[in-house]
């Protein structure tokens, strides 16, 4: 299908305003996820192409949530309309299709992620700010204590992709921006007490360390001076604080504890929540506010059972097993293909949501499923480079 000229998709400010659109500008409007579906599929019905190398997991993913929609009909009463418009967040990715179409240069793509980036930066220190005036209404405030307030707005896995993509781009071009760029989404999840993005996305720029320029004597010792900086950083105030508050979170939420609500939040899904097996593999749907179903699940979440403290395995009780491995899967192939090291950041980013998605919602947080399509079509681009050279 291509019943649209190319060129209005070509222009920066047309595919940046497009993006802001579907991220709800972050926060600032509340447009159902509804909305945003149907603008995708009008934008498909005339500009599609089925012809990459992602479009098997993408495919798989829209059937396995079909799926799911299916199974809620069946053993949950919620129609199958209802479930698929709940899981609009994620169908969302089918815009991958349209990026196959238009066939955006590299260029333009990482120009595109550039800009998306730094206007959530300046979007999330102007809330933080003028906190507790509210600019972004869809934003939630996870907390306000004298330790930092913790605001999540819409699109926060740009703050991870951030971080990757400015350690990756300064390692290779010792620009400061990008250094810049990276500390400060690191910071943003810091100051948010997302203890284990912030963890993995220091794990995984060490490991864009080592893949560009291999494990050295020199290495190690800029690991040990980086160390020691974060160190004496632990000990100015602002960070003590922030650090005391992870703490006491964590010291609350132990494993080890019997009555930990994520223990008890697991063991009730795995062994009392499904009505077959077959729900299980296909999951019991996502929930559509005002459903009888939906009500069902707010009443769990009032007892502490919510889905998304057991990241991708909460997802599954909801999509299905079948729908979350495709997810993984279409994950694990994005790192694998082979592309030049400038653009090494986009399959380890979506690796890294995968490690952290143990007990959060990283993965699958609103917005990365807009973010992945752009990821592939530069990782295709790329990996078609790296092969003919």
């Amino acid at each position: 299908m291509d019943k649209l000229p190319n060129r209005p998709f070509q222009n920066q400010f047309v595919l940046t305003l497009l993006f802001l659109f579907l991220l709800n500008f972050f926060g600032i409007t509340e447009i159902g996820g509804t909305v945003f579906l149907g603008v995708i599929t009008c934008l498909l019905l005339f500009k599609s192409s089925f012809k990459g190398v992602f479009t098997i997991y993408v495919l798989l993913i829209v059937i396995g949530i079909f799926a799911s929609a299916i199974s809620s009909q069946v053993y949950r009463s919620q129609n199958i309309t209802e479930s698929l418009r709940s899981s609009a967040p994620l169908l969302c990715i089918v815009i991958y299709f349209f990026f196959q179409k238009i066939d955006l240069s590299s260029a333009k793509i990482e120009k595109l992620l550039y800009g998306l980036i730094v206007i959530f930066i300046v979007c999330y220190l102007i809330q933080l700010v003028v906190y507790p005036k509210i600019i972004f209404v869809a934003a939630r405030v996870v907390d306000n204590q004298a330790a930092g307030r913790r605001i999540a707005l819409l699109g926060q896995g740009l703050a991870s992709l951030g971080t990757l993509y400015g350690v990756n781009k300064y390692l290779l071009n010792k620009k400061a921006t990008y250094l810049i760029i990276a500390v400060v989404c690191l910071y943003i999840n810091f100051n948010n007490g997302y203890r284990t993005m912030v963890f993995v996305s220091i794990l995984f720029s060490g490991i864009l360390l080592i893949r560009i320029y291999g494990f050295s004597l020199k290495l190690m010792v800029y690991a040990v001076l980086f160390v020691i900086f974060g160190g004496i950083l632990a000990l100015t105030p602002p960070v003590n604080a922030i650090l005391e508050n992870m703490q006491k979170r964590n010291s609350d939420q132990n494993f080890g504890n019997a009555d930990y609500i994520r223990t008890i939040n697991l063991v009730y899904h795995e062994t009392e929540y499904f009505s077959s097996n077959v729900e299980r593999f296909f999951g019991s749907g996502m929930p559509f506010k005002g459903s009888q179903y939906s009500q069902s699940v707010e009443e769990l979440e009032v007892l502490g059972y919510w889905y998304q403290d057991w990241g991708l395995i909460g997802l599954s009780w909801l999509v299905g097993i079948f729908t979350v491995l495709c997810m993984v899967f279409m994950s694990i192939k994005a790192v694998l293909l082979k592309v030049n090291s400038n653009y090494y950041y986009a399959g380890m980013w979506m690796v890294s949501l995968i490690a952290s998605s143990i007990t959060t919602h990283e993965f699958y947080s609103t917005g990365n499923f807009l973010i992945f399509p752009l990821l592939f079509a530069l990782i295709e681009k790329e990996n078609i480079k790296a092969i003919k050279r």
